[in-house]
């Protein structure tokens, strides 16, 4: 996360340096930041695709459309802050992912839950019809036993799926 907050203040500050001078070089930027060069042409790049700044060989040069208002926050007129913005969007769409997986998990909780608790009578009533079949309560009537093995026979069906 401090990452994050430091490549969002280093962005922002970029684009500070830009609205004052309208151009700027990596080296510059490299040396001032105390980063890569790689992770410069990334903030430019970055800045370039939100229509800040317009990257050019070896640096940068600001947009017509960007200031800075009283806060010292850059902004293009009729948009929001974009940084600020796009970190809170950022943040919301991670959050509304985890509530996402929260809610999967209980739905996949609930459903084995009943699952297992519907398996565990159908299984108690296999039993008892295996029971009859074999005669451990006693003698059976055909009639009945007929009944018993079509109740057997949906077990089996049931217990397949």
């Amino acid at each position: 996360m401090a990452n994050h907050k430091n490549t969002i203040n280093r962005r922002d500050e970029i684009v500070r340096l830009i609205t004052n001078t309208r151009k700027v070089t990596v080296d510059e930027l490299t040396k001032l930041f105390n980063v890569s060069s790689v992770t410069i042409r990334n903030d430019l790049s970055y800045l370039d695709g939100k229509g800040i700044l317009l990257k050019s060989y070896g640096g940068a040069l600001i947009r017509d459309n960007v200031v800075l208002d009283e806060s010292k926050s850059w902004v293009i007129p009729d948009q929001v802050h974009l940084v600020g913005a796009k970190y809170i969007l950022d943040v919301e769409e991670k959050l509304k992912r985890v509530q996402l997986d929260e809610l999967n998990n209980l739905k996949d909780d609930f459903l084995s839950q009943v699952a297992h608790d519907l398996r565990t009578p159908v299984t108690s009533v296999g039993w008892s019809i295996t029971n009859l079949l074999d005669g451990l309560a006693g003698q059976l009537e055909p009639r009945q036993r007929e009944y018993l093995e079509s109740m057997d026979k949906g077990e089996d069906r049931k217990s397949c799926d």
